[in-house]
């Protein structure tokens, strides 16, 4: 059976293209290369002079692994014109599935 033609809107197009892998670069640099800005923008009290605690680097470093992750399947794993938002019937409502083109 054919499946009909899906229209992603350009608003999607748009976020999931453009802005969330800057949204993830910019964690990304924020968190692993500059956390003075960071915890001086989050804590305006923070002295850089004093050595960052552990469970504040710890808390920086997984992040900076999330958003590396993130980062890898948004630029590379991308498909060509993957259709994202197709939505199924369940059992329980609507649920959504990532289909490749």
């Amino acid at each position: 059976m054919p499946q009909a033609e899906t229209i992603i809107p350009s608003a999607y197009r748009l976020w999931f293209s453009t802005l969330e892998p800057l949204m993830g670069i910019s964690g990304f640099y924020f968190n692993h290369i500059n956390p003075t800005y960071l915890l001086r923008t989050l804590n305006p009290s923070y002295n850089v002079l004093l050595p960052m605690a552990p469970e504040t680097r710890l808390l920086l470093d997984t992040t900076t692994g999330l958003y590396a992750q993130n980062l890898f399947l948004q630029l590379i794993l991308r498909a060509p014109d993957p259709m994202m938002w197709v939505s199924g019937r369940s059992g329980r409502g609507v649920c959504w599935s990532w289909t490749p083109s």
